[in-house]
């Protein structure tokens, strides 16, 4: 089909149904065409990503949304699907480049983190507390004296919430408007919750499919993340906790007694 593109009928991450159109053109006016002419070859500018590149580009790009979902920040709920669908297309093969996975584990431990403010009770002792406050009464306490920034409160909830907030860019319980608009944000996220959980199990889906192949990633700061999950989801979330049990066991269990 000879002619010009007049409108792209397509928007990023909406998968095409199949027969349904892509671009409308524009036929061009019939031209007697000049003899020994030669065709013309597009070649690729300098600098422009080759197809492999490209992907990898557009794998990176799909993390970032989905590490603002995680941070609870506005992403339509109609599109979340849709990116997932991306993130398996263009980054669930790539296991071997180290900044996806830095980047899936950052979307995990930004989960997890937020998770612990609001699930079990707090560590007491180095062990659970049966009584006593939630984690999320110490939030609600801590919320109305910010101004002391947590005095009193245990210093297990003190870390898990300086660990939350270090996502938000802030590293010091001082009272700022940053400190608020990320508490803010903290509260966003865990009400969006429900809709950050399938992409959180996609993740460890996939995950779990290439434990075999990755021997070299079960690292500790992996183990201990997994066991965090596994431990702050355990009450909200059964199936994730479930599953990240599962993805420890294929990563670290199973392979110290073969």
């Amino acid at each position: 089909v000879s002619g010009r593109i007049r409108h792209v009928m397509t928007i990023p991450y909406v998968q095409v149904a199949a027969g349904a159109p892509l671009v409308q053109i524009e036929p061009a006016v019939e031209m007697e065409s000049e003899p020994g002419g030669a065709r013309v070859a597009f070649q690729p500018e300098p600098g422009q990503p080759q197809p492999g590149e490209a992907a990898e580009a557009d794998c990176l790009q799909v993390l970032g949304e989905l590490r603002q979902l995680m941070l609870g920040f506005d992403v339509d709920p109609a599109q979340i699907p849709q990116i997932t669908a991306v993130w398996e297309r263009d980054c669930a093969g790539r296991t071997n480049i180290a900044e996806i996975r830095r980047r899936e584990e950052e979307i995990f431990n930004i989960f997890v983190d937020v998770c612990s403010l609001f699930g079990r009770r707090p560590k007491q002792n180095g062990s659970i507390s049966g009584e006593g406050p939630t984690a999320e009464a110490y939030l609600f306490t801590y919320l109305r004296m910010l101004e002391t920034q947590g005095e009193g409160l245990p210093a297990s909830f003190l870390e898990a919430l300086r660990r939350a907030l270090a996502h938000y860019g802030v590293t010091t319980l001082e009272r700022s408007p940053e400190l608020e608009e990320s508490l803010f944000w903290i509260y966003k996220s865990h009400e969006r919750m429900e809709r950050q959980v399938p992409t959180v199990m996609a993740l460890l889906e996939r995950h779990l499919e290439r434990a075999d192949a990755l021997p070299s990633h079960a690292a500790e700061p992996f183990r201990n993340l997994l066991d965090r999950m596994v431990s702050v989801t355990r009450g909200m979330f059964p199936a994730l906790s479930d599953l990240a049990r599962e993805v420890r066991y294929r990563y670290f269990n199973r392979k110290s007694v073969v």
